[in-house]
């Protein structure tokens, strides 16, 4: 289920959130040593260089507090696009299992607050770097973002950006961006199903799970699902 970064991420929060095994006093000490405390930084330190600062804008940061990982709201600042980028203003934003894993110290990569998470979004288009063409300001958009996806606004690669096309709304394309890239990638590039196929989908009632039984289905397979309720299981 975790990748070895993931993992490893883990490992590395639980021992800075237990320390090393305490050891007793040094000579004219009584007791173990005391810990010292970890500084707490508010989401207004999410910092860039002014060079690199496009604009600042409300968002939700990820901060160290007294007692483990806060998420705070305030001002956080936006990047400049480079060549091949996209400044994006977010009107929807995905919330995913990666996220929560943010706000505990276990993301595999966002490992060293202070920072804002949040990694699809759909929205906007603000304004393109050099060198961007299928793109221009006003257009509507649904992107993947390495962080910042939790802002007003944030800026990402072009090439993880795609037109919003059709009758959905911005809520509902983000709803199902990386739950249906992973059933895609699950379904089509690895399994490759096929009409008559049958498909095993676990916890099929969440929202990779029903992306998953969604497009199986679509492809013709037979599909048999598992929930934890019966509530879940009338979703299907």
């Amino acid at each position: 289920m975790y990748d070895h970064r993931t993992v490893d991420a883990v490992g590395l929060h639980l021992d800075a959130l237990l320390g090393p095994e305490e050891q007793e006093g040094q000579e004219g000490q009584e007791g173990p040593a005391a810990r010292p405390e970890a500084p707490v930084i508010g989401a207004q330190e999410v910092v860039l260089a002014e060079a690199e600062r496009h604009s600042t804008v409300p968002g939700h940061a990820i901060a160290r507090g007294p007692c483990g990982l806060d998420t705070r709201l305030g001002e956080v600042p936006v990047r400049r696009p480079a060549p091949g980028e996209v400044v994006i203003d977010v009107q929807a934003v995905g919330v995913n299992f990666i996220d929560v894993l943010a706000t505990t110290g276990f993301h595999p990569f966002l490992s060293a607050p202070p920072f804002v998470p949040g990694h699809e979004v759909a929205g906007v288009v603000h304004a393109v770097g050099d060198g961007v063409e299928h793109l221009r300001p006003g257009d509507a958009v649904i992107a993947l973002t390495p962080q910042g996806g939790y802002a007003a606004r944030v800026t990402t690669a072009a090439y993880t950006v795609a037109p919003l096309s059709g009758g959905g709304g911005a809520a509902d394309a983000v709803a199902v961006l990386i739950s249906g890239l992973t059933a895609i990638a699950c379904l089509e590039r690895q399994a490759r199903v096929h009409p008559g196929d049958r498909v095993l989908v676990q916890a099929a009632a969440g929202a990779t799970g029903t992306a998953c039984v969604q497009l199986a289905l679509h492809h013709g397979a037979t599909v048999f699902g598992t929930a934890s309720t019966e509530a879940q299981l009338e979703h299907l």
